[in-house]
């Protein structure tokens, strides 16, 4: 069987691996509440739950209180459950769930007693939201949430379009639809945030650094189940079809974008303006941290959790040895919805 390696492409990243000391117990309470709502099939459930997204949500919160742990862990299998099930519909039924998700958001009305489960889990996550979040945290995720959830329904539109085989196209696809923006919006769900603070530059250019980062990071860990099941929307897969590179050089091209993209987020964060007061330049400050935190803990949930590699991520984040699997072989537990 033919192997690949995996770079190692924060190998000098400056921000190390840390994790909220909630963690065990939020996890605990998130799994227990995720299971309440029964929204899953048992097989899907034990998948998501050897995923383990609370500890992304702890990797990505490290400095969190023990309730805004609690937030972000709920999150993680709110968008998980929304973003696995609306992946197989078209774009009319993702809009009538995105209808649903919006009217509990925005506050307009509760979950209906005939909504589908995404009402009922919608109303249990943004009611203990609620309690946390400062409301200009609160405006600013719901604002950010709808432009994903537009996303996702136009993704539904385009599903299976050419258009999403180029690298740019598909890049500027990803963006929006997995769900990096309203994440980032937590960072600061304790602080008081400007109206317009967030779509502010640097900030802007800074967030879209972080995000295009998680996106190669992302691809390149999964592409080995993807490729197994024949699927071609990854970044991996679409450069090598674009530029018509073997899997070695489409991953080398991946890395120097990478690294490009790593490089001006570094420059950036060493030159943050003064935004007008020491409230406003902490606040940037911290947004910043996060930002440069969450791209270390998205590789090592990567690897810690059986997302990508099952039990052999530890070996495989040590050696970068990556056994390629033959197409066709199921690996995803998730398969099962």
């Amino acid at each position: 069987m033919p192997f690949f390696l995996l770079p190692d492409i924060l190998q000098y990243w400056p921000w190390k691996r840390t994790i909220n000391p909630h963690y065990e117990e939020c996890r605990r309470e998130s799994m227990a509440w995720s299971r309440r709502f029964n929204a899953l099939t048992p097989k899907a459930q034990a998948a998501f739950e050897l995923f383990d997204p609370p500890l992304l949500a702890s990797l990505g919160f490290p400095k969190l209180s023990k309730d805004g742990c609690r937030v972000v862990c709920d999150l993680m299998f709110f968008v998980g459950y929304f973003d696995d099930k609306t992946d197989v519909m078209n774009s009319v039924e993702v809009q009538e769930w995105m209808n649903i998700v919006m009217e509990i958001l925005r506050g307009h009305r509760s979950a209906p007693v005939d909504a589908p489960v995404i009402g009922p889990l919608t109303q249990s996550f943004w009611d203990n939201a609620k309690r946390v979040l400062t409301e200009s945290c609160q405006k600013h995720f719901v604002a950010e949430f709808e432009t994903y959830l537009l996303s996702v329904v136009r993704q539904a539109e385009v599903r299976g379009s050419e258009d999403q085989l180029v690298p740019g196209r598909y890049m500027s696809f990803r963006r929006g639809d997995i769900c990096a923006m309203p994440m980032f919006v937590l960072l600061l769900m304790e602080m008081d945030i400007p109206p317009t603070f967030l779509q502010t530059e640097p900030l802007v250019e800074l967030s879209i650094c972080a995000v295009d980062m998680i996106i190669l990071a992302n691809d390149l860990y999964s592409y080995n189940v993807e490729q197994a099941r024949g699927e071609v929307h990854n970044i991996v897969s679409i450069v090598m079809i674009h530029h018509g590179f073997s899997l070695e050089e489409a991953i080398s091209h991946i890395t120097s974008m990478h690294d490009s993209i790593a490089s001006r987020f570094i420059v950036l964060s060493k030159r943050l303006p003064s935004f007008g007061s020491p409230e406003a330049d902490h606040i940037a400050l911290r947004y910043v941290d996060g930002l440069g935190n969450w791209i270390r803990a998205n590789e090592c949930w990567s690897f810690e959790s059986w997302r990508y590699f099952r039990d052999a991520g530890p070996q495989i984040q040590k050696d970068r040895l990556v056994e390629l699997l033959p197409i066709s072989i199921a690996c995803d537990l998730s398969d099962e919805r």
